[in-house]
């Protein structure tokens, strides 16, 4: 939800759409392979999961700033899996708060904190090398 609309995506659209008085109209433009896209100010926020990284972009596609999902070495990964069944530096989760910190989780269980507007990466914390866990769905609390 956002200012009253609902909006929703797909890793197979290429828009952000939005429902605002019984119509679909297209807010955003985003590449193909999104996840969790969502507007932020007058702009979109998403993970880029072909990219490995969550983007800042206006709303006709242009991205304004990146987000890296940290990466390991490869020695310190478990579960040394092929890349079609699970893979490090997969950008899954996200949500931000009224104070502009980007929250960002990824594969391996990792949750790694930026400054939206200046792109710093504030903290990050990693719970698992274990590359089959990935830190999917984030939320604020309390909502």
């Amino acid at each position: 939800m956002d200012g009253g609309q609902v909006c929703f995506s797909g890793v197979l659209f290429e828009n952000i759409l939005t429902i605002q008085d019984g119509r679909v109209e297209v807010y955003a433009t985003a590449p193909s392979g999104t996840h969790n896209a969502q507007p932020y100010k007058d702009k979109l926020i998403y993970n880029h999961t072909p990219e490995n990284c969550a983007c800042l972009a206006d709303r006709t596609g242009e991205v304004i700033r990146r987000f890296p999902v940290p990466k390991y070495k490869a020695r310190e990964l478990n579960m040394g899996l092929p890349d079609s069944i699970a893979r490090q530096a997969f950008a899954r989760g996200l949500c931000y708060t009224q104070d502009q910190v980007l929250v960002l989780g990824s594969s391996p269980a990792t949750i790694t904190a930026y400054d939206i507007e200046s792109g710093e990466m504030l903290k990050t914390l990693n719970l698992s090398k274990d590359v089959r866990n990935a830190i999917h769905g984030l939320e604020l609390w309390p909502y």
